[in-house]
């Protein structure tokens, strides 16, 4: 299971684009997560949980994709940018869902981190460019 994200790069890119599998797998996720919260069987709390991981491995895969498409010309500032963004929301991710905890319980952060995935869903939908689908780029 841990070759998903491989066989997403290798094939999965191509054929559905970046940007559609990045906002499905994220989507995906977001919405494991909130299951994973909200249900009181332990079997399903196992499936949500594996699920979302398996979603997530595919979502950062295809979002590294899409992030160094984006300007072809600027790809090695993209990439940097990129990866001072995965730190920061590192640690923006503790702070935050430590101060969620705080306020809502372990049931309330869970939602809220799920409803994060599903927002970035649609920022990505709305203001990605998919370069495998527009050819006019450079």
């Amino acid at each position: 299971m841990c070759f998903l994200p491989l066989w997403n790069a290798k094939s999965g890119v191509k054929r559905v684009g970046r940007r559609p599998l990045t906002v499905a797998s994220v989507l995906a996720k977001g919405s494991f997560v909130v299951s994973f919260s909200s249900t009181s069987s332990f079997n399903l709390v196992l499936v949500s949980a594996h699920l979302g991981t398996l979603c997530m491995g595919v979502a950062l895969t295809a979002l590294l994709n899409l992030t160094m498409e984006q300007i072809p010309r600027h790809r090695s500032t993209l990439m940097s940018l990129s990866t001072v963004a995965m730190a920061s929301s590192n640690t923006l991710g503790s702070a935050l869902g430590g101060l969620a905890l705080l306020q809502f319980n372990y049931e309330g952060m869970w939602i809220i981190i799920g409803v994060f995935g599903i927002i970035a869903a649609a920022i990505f939908q709305f203001l990605a460019i998919d370069p495998t689908r527009d050819k006019t780029r450079e």
